[in-house]
């Protein structure tokens, strides 16, 4: 991957150091759409994240340390555990590039069997294969894999990495009791109205 791009800011062109494997049906649909937006571009002293028009700087372990600026220093596949229906756990995977400090720069992919509209094991083999991510390594990030019990216990490690909503489980119990509250409220309403 010795490419050069250039972003539509009109930015000066670098060499890609990482970018997802994409085919053009990745490009309009599926877990991959986003993927297709996301590179890290070598800009000399740092490296710019490009997530659609977002562009973020990061330096690598071989770059000079800069104030204010994160260091990537770790490509991490977070293998993790969350309760779904009926407190079933689930497996759930991150694929994260992380900072030395271990918050998460930027959040590659979700992997899930029961969720259609997240990656599946064979998408991320696909669309981020281990050969995407040699030019990183050969500027010293570290690849790992981490197993966490729980995304309780991922968000403590990686703050952010969990989406927020990965959290709400929205079991029977609370379905039947969101709507009961939404009645009664809609009930005091109306006899607040009522009484004016």
């Amino acid at each position: 991957m010795n490419e050069s791009w250039e972003s539509a800011a009109g930015a000066t062109p670098g060499r890609v150091l990482l970018r997802a494997q994409v085919t053009e049906a990745d490009e309009v649909s599926g877990p991959g759409r986003l993927a297709t937006l996301m590179r890290v571009v070598d800009n000399g002293s740092q490296v710019l994240w490009h997530f659609g028009d977002t562009t973020t700087s990061w330096t690598l372990p071989d770059q000079p340390p800069q104030p204010g600026i994160p260091v990537l220093t770790s490509v991490v596949r977070a293998e993790t555990w969350r309760r779904g229906q009926r407190g079933v756990m689930i497996p759930e995977t991150y694929l994260l590039l992380v900072a030395a400090d271990g918050a998460p720069l930027a959040r590659l992919a979700r992997v899930s069997t029961f969720d259609h509209h997240l990656y599946s094991d064979a998408d991320v083999e696909r669309i981020w294969p281990d050969a995407v991510f040699a030019p990183l390594l050969e500027r010293g990030v570290q690849r790992r894999t981490e197993s966490f019990t729980d995304i309780t216990e991922l968000q403590r490690a990686h703050p952010g990495a969990v989406p927020p909503s990965r959290g709400v489980v929205f079991t029977g119990r609370r379905v039947a009791t969101g709507w009961l509250f939404g009645l009664a409220l809609i009930v005091v309403v109306l006899i607040a109205g009522r009484h004016r």
